[in-house]
């Protein structure tokens, strides 16, 4: 039986994140771009117009600001971007950040550390990551990414065709020690096939690794192609890959996030054949509806969840507008705190959602948008109801 919901409207105050004029955004909407003291935000900086795909020949600016002074802490550049995700810059503790890059030299892509405090322990890795627990990553092949899903891969490889696209048995999810620089396979392409039971496939691949919060576990998206139609898969992994198991084959997963060590919310065709949000147990595997009658009725979103809030966009509507809406699960509170207009100007791999993250520590969140013209990242103050 639905609930009936409480909803509320109200408007916002922004503050944006700006850099010399140049166009800015933090990315993907599963990391805090502040510290855990939150005294500095983490942030992308770009010269080029954003509304063009991105470029090898233009770097983008990784930077950071102290959050109440806005004084410019670090600078550093990457060549390894796209505007959905930019190089996944994310901070492994309070006092440094990694980001990925291409070595022209070497030819491979590479992940960066940077300390602000200590300039002498700033030190590159052999790999790029995808998500981190500080001293463990997660990786994929982003040059199968570039050519499946250009939106979320780096093209320095792909565009001059100087790439090896790896065999399924040597492919798919790799751990990383950032401690001791070492990369290994973990879970491949050729075991998840087996695992999903999938029959015949054109093409697959493996995106969206997201860590739990106590780093035991991790989810990530398995989807596969045949006959031009697409399949996703949503598998869980402990975090040594030992016990792998898929929570979801209904063919449609789309956006999912932790709401605690042990639940995830994904957007996704859930067992009754219904596109919605579902909780699931990753231990038992149990799912459940979420906010039903609540936040289903807005589709796919952009979820994430912190201080007992779950904050998530929508796609354009008809207007040309998206919806910033906040969801408390335990009043069935639900609030609108904002729309932003996205012209036809941005689309495909230049779009630019909203992807909603929380400032872990503060009132606020952020969101990435292109309402005044421009790619911008904004703050916006959360008042929870």
């Amino acid at each position: 039986m639905s609930k009936k919901p409480k909803v509320d409207y109200k408007a916002f105050v922004s503050s944006s994140i700006e850099l010399k004029g140049e166009e800015t955004f933090f990315g993907y909407y599963d990391k805090s771009p502040v510290n855990s003291s939150g005294t500095h935000i983490l942030f992308h900086a770009s010269t080029r117009a954003t509304y063009k795909k991105p470029s090898t020949a233009v770097a983008v600016k990784v930077a950071v600001k102290e959050l109440h002074t806005d004084k410019e802490a670090e600078f550093a550049t990457s060549t390894a971007y796209n505007w959905q995700q930019g190089c996944r810059a994310q901070w492994l503790n309070n006092e440094e950040f990694i980001f990925n890059n291409f070595d022209a030299e070497r030819g491979i892509y590479v992940s960066e550390i940077i300390n602000l405090r200590d300039r002498d322990l700033n030190r590159t890795l052999d790999f790029p990551v995808y998500d981190t627990a500080e001293k463990v990553g997660l990786s994929l092949n982003f040059n199968r990414l570039a050519l499946l899903r250009p939106d979320y891969g780096y093209r320095n490889l792909v565009e001059g065709g100087d790439y090896e696209l790896l065999e399924d048995a040597r492919d798919g999810v790799f751990i990383c020690d950032l401690i001791n620089n070492r990369v290994e396979l973990l879970i491949s392409l050729e075991y998840l096939k087996k695992l999903s039971e999938v029959e015949k496939l054109e093409s697959h691949k493996v995106n969206h690794l997201m860590i739990n919060q106590d780093a035991s576990q991790f989810v990530f998206l398995y989807r596969y192609f045949n006959k031009g139609r697409k399949f996703d898969c949503l598998i869980c992994s402990d975090i040594g890959g030992k016990d792998v198991r898929v929570l979801s084959s209904n063919e449609i997963i789309s956006h999912y996030c932790w709401i605690s060590p042990r639940e995830i919310v994904a957007y996704m065709r859930g067992p009754d054949q219904k596109e919605r949000y579902y909780c699931i147990n990753t231990d038992s595997g149990q799912t459940k509806v979420y906010g039903e009658g609540i936040i289903d009725q807005f589709g796919d979103g952009h979820p994430s969840y912190a201080n007992g809030l779950l904050i998530f966009d929508t796609y354009p509507d008809k207007s040309r507008h998206k919806k910033l809406l906040a969801f408390d699960p335990g009043s069935d509170s639900l609030w609108e705190m904002g729309r932003f207009f996205e012209s036809f100007r941005y689309g495909g791999e230049t779009r630019c959602d909203l992807h909603p993250r929380h400032l872990i520590n503060t009132d606020f969140i952020s969101v990435d948008s292109v309402h005044q013209g421009k790619r911008q990242m904004y703050l916006i103050k959360l008042d929870k109801k």
